[in-house]
């Protein structure tokens, strides 16, 4: 099992909806949020089920037992950026964003951060933006259709294929290890047609 973490104030539906993807067809998957919205996935409840995804936001977690324990791999998606609890994971995502009100002094204090998680070995963080950074190495370019592809899949209430090469590329680098996928095999489960989880060898069969 996998304990894996996407954090940061920005919006990270167009990284954590692909991931889910790739988990959800791997086995039984808990996701533990803080971000409400993530329940327009779940029918508009804060615990729920989707396909074999079990839903739980803020600390709705049950206690009296490890929940965790129930499930392939876990995935915590939060706000909240605490370097102490980083070690916890096996693989984290942290992503970040410009204050474009204070450009200059902020970006270059965002980038410090940036370079100083991926020294460390579980951790890689991004800077998202809407604009190319010439500044800014570690950057993903948020585009018109990222929102295309997370209105559908909340629409569809289906986990969608993921045909965004900087997004599968960061995906794969970030977590592929610690999940023991192969990247070239991460990359195909991103790319599938619309799957029933249910028969696992439609997934391996791409493999």
């Amino acid at each position: 099992m996998a304990n894996l973490l996407i954090a940061g104030k920005m919006d990270k539906k167009m990284l954590v909806y692909p991931l889910l993807r790739v988990l959800s067809i791997e086995g039984d998957v808990l996701f533990i949020t803080d971000d409400i919205s993530f329940n327009r996935l779940f029918d508009g409840t804060q615990s729920g089920k989707h396909q074999n995804i079990t839903l739980y936001v803020g600390n709705a977690v049950p206690s009296g037992r490890n929940e965790s324990e129930l499930y392939k791999n876990v995935l915590v998606v939060s706000e909240k950026i605490n370097s102490e609890e980083l070690k916890r994971y096996d693989a984290a995502l942290i992503v970040y964003g410009p204050d474009y009100s204070f450009y200059g002094q902020d970006l270059i204090e965002v980038m410090e951060k940036i370079n100083d998680l991926n020294n460390a070995g579980h951790v890689r963080a991004v800077l998202q933006s809407i604009y190319p950074l010439k500044a800014a190495g570690n950057i993903m370019i948020r585009k018109p259709e990222h929102y295309f592809y997370i209105s559908k899949v909340e629409e569809m209430k289906e986990l969608l294929p993921c045909k965004d090469i900087c997004v599968e590329k960061l995906l794969i680098n970030t977590f592929a290890d610690a999940l023991n996928i192969k990247p070239k095999q991460f990359a195909n489960l991103l790319r599938l047609k619309p799957y029933d989880v249910s028969k696992k060898v439609i997934a391996k069969s791409f493999l």
